[in-house]
């Protein structure tokens, strides 16, 4: 009976605490986003599915969302792309994100972390002297989600 129990708890358990990682993500997205110099896109779903991506990696994202802070942005006399960066780095820690990626380019530099889960996130973190920038996908990612996102076959026109 205990066994059964536990099997029906961690079958409870498991799904909460990843939407608790993508809550979080989201939370510190929205954090910087209602900020007046932020640029921010959020792409819902239906979006997604509208642009023609059913049946491709559009039925796989629940959303899409990028925030970006340009290098001039201060708040308290530090650049607030150095704060959102740090508190980005914060989070991918603490959630345990797996380090997938990274490309260095001169000051350039792209890192993908990404948890891979029915409920999961894939985020790239871009870097530089001028801005820095999070691309966030939620949703089921999967290793073919994760491919074409290498591949650079996420886009919507």
């Amino acid at each position: 009976m205990k066994k059964i129990i536990v099997a029906i708890f961690m079958l409870i358990a498991i799904p909460l605490s990843l939407a608790g990682q993508s809550k979080e993500i989201n939370d510190l997205l929205d954090k910087y986003e209602k900020r007046k110099a932020v640029q921010s896109v959020t792409v819902s779903s239906d979006l997604i599915l509208m642009a023609g991506k059913s049946g491709d990696w559009g039925d796989k994202l629940s959303k899409i969302r990028i925030v970006s802070v340009d290098s001039n942005v201060y708040e308290n006399n530090v650049p607030l792309r150095v704060t959102f960066k740090q508190e980005m780095f914060e989070l991918v820690e603490r959630l345990k994100l797996v380090s997938t990626l990274k490309i260095k380019d001169g000051d350039d530099e792209v890192e993908m972390f990404v948890n891979q889960k029915q409920n999961g996130a894939l985020l790239f973190l871009n870097s530089s002297n001028k801005e820095f920038a999070v691309i966030a996908m939620f949703g089921n990612i999967d290793d073919k989600l994760i491919k074409t996102a290498i591949n650079g076959g996420i886009s919507i026109r």
